[in-house]
């Protein structure tokens, strides 16, 4: 798997956001391999994700929609997207974008639904 653009990555760790802008293939190889998992979530646009390629795995929401759907109940996110809703008490949660903007804009808004930072 190649990366052609640089991300940052905004992962929730035993109630802090942690900020790390030099993640690199191996390191976020590293993460994803570890024993309980992670939930990524690429708050890219669509199209960004046809130019640019996608990471296996990872759940697309914009960034625009991202506080919408946290709004949701379990139910209804597990419709919506075909995946179990993350619990405001996980810790392997990680928002990625191209820059890193729109992932830290993501983690500001799903703390309105108890996502401490």
């Amino acid at each position: 798997l190649s990366f052609h653009f640089i991300f940052l990555v905004y992962k929730f760790i035993g109630g802090d956001i942690t900020f790390n802008p030099n993640i690199d293939v191996k390191t976020f190889n590293t993460i994803c391999e570890e024993p309980k998992g992670v939930q990524l979530f690429d708050v890219r646009e669509p199209g960004e994700l046809e130019s640019d390629g996608r990471i296996p795995g990872a759940l697309n929401i914009p960034v625009g929609e991202v506080e919408p759907a946290f709004a949701l109940n379990e139910a209804d996110f597990k419709a919506k997207y075909g995946v179990p809703k993350p619990k405001v008490t996980d810790d392997n949660v990680i928002f990625f974008c191209k820059s890193g903007k729109r992932g830290l804009s993501a983690c500001k808004s799903v703390e309105k639904h108890g996502y401490k930072k």
